[in-house]
């Protein structure tokens, strides 16, 4: 699980990501209360998370990997107050528009989302798939109904339905 959110504005980043995924990053997931989240793991450790909110709110960061009473560092100007709770929640009240960047340490780290990439194809996960659905042949819009049937198939991939 990437990203968890409840009615009380709580906001689990990273929660049930499996240990082995050493490299994860996700752009601009809407949480249930409208909060936009930006994250990224690298190296098996969460690097970032940013929060955009789309309306007025408090909102409690929970980062599983962030040890409790560390204290995770917001960049925004002007500086937006943080409380940290007892279980090591990172509170935060956020008006309309305000985008915060919290990370551990000092050093804002590099904030670039870019594809995850991988030399070894069974470490890549096509949403969930062993292979990506890339055909957009009249064909195979039974099994991909979000395709166009005026689309044609891209030679230069495959498809699991026909031969292109």
């Amino acid at each position: 699980m990437l990203l968890q959110s409840d009615d009380r504005n709580e906001v689990t980043v990273f929660g049930a990501v499996p240990a082995s995924w050493k490299e994860v990053v996700f752009d601009q997931l809407r949480t249930q209360s409208g909060l936009l989240v930006t994250a990224a793991r690298r190296q098996g450790l969460t690097a970032f998370v940013q929060l955009e909110a789309t309306q007025d709110g408090e909102y409690a960061l929970i980062v599983k990997d962030w040890k409790l009473g560390t204290q995770a560092t917001p960049s925004t100007i002007p500086k937006v107050p943080v409380r940290q709770r007892s279980d090591g929640a990172t509170l935060v009240a956020l008006k309309v528009g305000t985008v915060v960047t919290f990370f551990i340490g000092t050093v804002v780290p590099d904030r670039t989302i870019r594809p995850v990439s991988s030399s070894n194809p069974s470490q890549q996960n096509w949403f969930g798939m062993q292979r990506a659905p890339t055909c957009m042949a009249y064909q195979c819009t039974a099994a991909w109904p979000t395709f166009m049937t005026s689309e044609q198939c891209d030679s230069t991939y495959y498809c699991d339905t026909h031969a292109c």
